[in-house]
């Protein structure tokens, strides 16, 4: 995608969340022994970019302010596409994820019992 002309994070985000939709059909076929974030994460971390970042380091290491800044900038819109790429696929597929249990319960909790 980048080499069509899709900037790095959008291409980014749209791998991401094919990778989660993946890892939404391939856990039940496995009755859930392996979870979708198993399955997800270790494929997304391989995406990081380090080698962007650290040629932004190097630059402003070597006094090149514009290409250090362009660098990092990048470097941090692919870290968000690829947060960004799972929280859809979240969204989408898991009903419970926008809600916090905790609280739609609290007045079945015995707080005695309950300590955070």
């Amino acid at each position: 995608m980048v080499e069509a002309g899709m900037p790095a994070h959008m291409a980014a985000t749209i791998a991401v969340f094919g990778v989660g939709i993946l890892a939404e059909i391939v856990a039940p076929l496995h009755h859930r022994k392996y979870t979708r974030i198993s399955l997800s994460v270790p494929a997304v971390v391989t995406m990081v970019p380090g080698v962007p970042f650290y040629r932004s380091m190097s630059h402003f290491a070597s006094g090149d302010m514009y290409s250090a800044t362009t660098g990092f900038v990048q470097s941090m819109l692919i870290f968000m596409a690829l947060g960004m790429g799972l929280a859809f696929v979240r969204l989408l597929f898991d009903k419970n994820w926008l809600f916090d249990q905790d609280t739609q319960v609290l007045h079945r909790l015995d707080t005695d019992r309950h300590m955070r």
